[in-house]
């Protein structure tokens, strides 16, 4: 075994025991590609760690979606604010930015059935869930 392959073993050994998977299975693509762009070794570093940075992201977001028990996939940005004039489609992009949450304030929507509380509610619970904040979505009905 050459020096080369025992290092790569090694660094696959490393990767596995530090629970690296997306380092693992993209750390030859990545260096390849660094090579050829000519990155230094900082950068491929940084472009190698981002990857399993970002796909843990996406991982935590999908968990918390999952977790947050949406009964229906709703975004804010499908709800028609066209049609709903009372509701102010820039309360809800500063909602989703969850400032409210830091202040421990609630949130409560009211109105006719129909009128799109429930989309709004889900849209920005998946807003949070997006941002990383860990929600529970439930109607006024489930609390009885």
């Amino acid at each position: 075994m050459s020096t080369t392959q025992s290092m790569q073993v090694h660094l696959e050994l490393n990767l596995k025991t530090l629970k690296l998977p997306t380092m693992l299975r993209s750390y030859q693509k990545i260096s390849e590609d660094a090579a050829e762009e000519g990155l230094s070794c900082e950068q491929y570093l940084y472009r190698l760690t981002d990857t399993e940075v970002e796909k843990r992201r996406e991982h935590k977001v999908r968990t918390l979606i999952q977790h947050a028990k949406f009964p229906l996939k709703k975004l804010l940005s499908e709800f028609k604010f066209e049609e709903a004039p009372s509701v102010s489609r820039q309360t809800f992009i500063e909602l989703a930015e969850g400032h409210f949450l830091a202040d421990a304030k609630n949130i409560l929507m009211y109105g006719p059935p129909g009128t799109g509380k429930s989309h709004l509610a889900m849209g920005l619970a998946r807003e949070l869930c997006i941002r990383q904040k860990k929600v529970i979505f439930f109607t006024a009905c489930d609390l009885t």
